[in-house]
């Protein structure tokens, strides 16, 4: 008996064996169960039909036991990649993750880019939220005279000159004013 990978608990109807690999001799003919097991992974378990005078050979591969992840995304419906690689759409629950950090990103037209490093663990599940944020814009206003009050949508912000910064892409309507001048105004 063989495992992949090797050292891996060997049990031969439900009693300790051996460790793979290893050729287990003088077995009475007929059905017996063998069980390969290793911390960190899957049960590999077959019956085996062992016929006088002859030899089976059995390799099991043992498959790693992985974890999941239920990702939220608010708003929903943004893409998420583990590790750079695109898995899904939020909200979901992305299963067989490899136990270890993983970087988790989530990704929608609009806004910033969300990521975090995750560390999953096997048969457990992580439940995470991604709260995105709008993607912003900025408006730079200079003017000849300086100290000009500047107004976005009617509300004084500033004086000239000044990079009005953290605002959410969309129409604004921009006003720059002062006492003896025309006032300038611009969608």
């Amino acid at each position: 008996i063989e495992s992949k990978p090797a050292k891996a608990m060997i049990n031969l109807d439900g009693e300790e064996v051996g460790i793979t690999p290893d050729t287990l001799w003088h077995i009475v003919p007929g059905k017996h169960e063998i069980i390969v097991e290793m911390d960190g992974y899957e049960v590999w378990s077959e019956i085996v039909d062992v016929e006088e005078d002859k030899q089976k050979t059995l390799t099991a591969v043992l498959q790693i036991k992985t974890g999941s992840i239920a990702i939220e995304s608010k708003p929903s419906n943004a893409v998420v990649y583990i590790d750079g690689e695109e898995v899904g759409k939020t909200p979901d629950t992305l299963r067989s993750i490899v136990p270890g950090t993983h970087e988790v990103e989530v990704r929608k037209d609009g806004y910033e880019v969300w990521n975090k490093l995750v560390n999953i663990k096997a048969e457990k599940e992580k439940a995470i939220t991604a709260v995105l944020q709008l993607k912003t814009g900025s408006i730079n206003i200079n003017s000849d005279i300086p100290d000009a009050k500047i107004y976005i949508d009617g509300e004084e912000i500033a004086t000239t000159p000044e990079t009005i910064t953290g605002l959410i892409p969309g129409k604004y309507t921009v006003e720059v004013k002062k006492d003896g001048y025309e006032d300038w105004s611009g969608i």
